[in-house]
């Protein structure tokens, strides 16, 4: 199986929220069962685009970390 880690730093002119942390967490997690052929397509799936233009405004874009690992 493979397995996708990703880490992100919240911008520092950017305070917290944990109510849209949490939202956006839970959107991440469901990508899985939401796009199918998850490994190929999610970055240019309509989702996942969505979730992106959501996340770049609270995270850094260069200070996002992604790592594919299988156990």
């Amino acid at each position: 199986m493979l397995n996708h880690l990703v880490m992100f730093r919240r911008k520092t002119d950017v305070v917290a929220n944990a109510g849209l942390e949490t939202s956006l967490i839970e959107r991440m997690d469901t990508l899985n069962a939401q796009i199918t052929g998850i490994l190929n397509d999610c970055l240019f799936h309509p989702l996942q685009q969505a979730l992106m233009a959501d996340l770049k405004p609270y995270f850094a874009c260069f200070e996002w970390a992604a790592v594919d690992y299988t156990l």
